[in-house]
């Protein structure tokens, strides 16, 4: 959460040229224990973007 207005701000630059076919989920939530995520951030609130 502590770069979460810097995430917002990207994504909303890279928002105003994506294609239409993309789509983008934003939330908010606790860090699960991913093994892909570190240890340190697990049950943490984080900013993630799915994209598909």
């Amino acid at each position: 959460m502590a770069q979460a207005k810097s995430v917002l701000t990207q994504f909303a630059r890279f928002a105003e040229t994506m294609p239409d076919e993309l789509s983008v989920w934003m939330f908010t939530r606790k860090a699960p224990p991913f093994p892909l995520l570190p240890e340190h951030v697990h049950g943490t609130e984080i900013v993630a973007l799915a994209l598909c």
